[in-house]
């Protein structure tokens, strides 16, 4: 008989509707092989849990940056070496923030600018650019960190003058 069950069984969709009464709201879930609920990556409470496009290697701003500084080079008319030459970095530098894989520094996003006279377009992009180089998760208190006017630590096992040992 197909749609018998031993006693205590239940069927795909009992399971599946269990899972979804047990399953926490904002968490990623799924049901597993055995009917149970698998936790995946991802439950860490954010409505849009699961991977974000911006916690990506080399995608968003940076990618984006980089297209751009490719097409205002290539328009401008100099090979990576000699656009690198004109900025103080190598071609293969020049290639990496082209391609995404490196971020590049506010001083040769301003000279990119002027060598490239993209009109303020680069510039513009600097302080998106530069909120980049941390990860996401950091990025609120980076801002923060960059606007204090002093840090207190308090650190419990740091004695002062430890790194001087008096010999005997």
């Amino acid at each position: 008989m197909a749609g018998a069950r031993a006693p205590g069984q239940r069927g795909v969709e009992a399971a599946g509707a269990a899972a979804a009464q047990v399953q926490p709201p904002l968490a990623a879930a799924r049901v597993g092989e055995g009917g149970g609920v698998e936790q995946g990556e991802g439950g860490s409470g954010r409505e849009d849990a699961g991977p974000r496009p911006e916690d990506e290697p080399g995608s968003g701003v940076v990618t984006a940056f980089g297209r751009q500084l490719k097409l205002l080079r290539v328009r401008a008319g100099p090979e990576r070496p000699e656009f690198g030459k004109l900025t103080g970095y190598a071609g293969q530098s020049i290639a990496s923030f082209e391609q995404g894989r490196r971020i590049p520094p506010p001083k040769f996003i301003d000279r990119a600018d002027e060598v490239l006279d993209a009109g303020g377009v680069l510039k513009a992009q600097k302080e998106e650019v530069g909120r980049a180089r941390y990860p996401a998760f950091f990025r609120d208190a980076a801002q923060l960190e960059a606007g204090a006017v002093g840090l207190c630590v308090y650190a419990t096992h740091a004695v002062r003058g430890a790194a001087r040992c008096a010999r005997a």
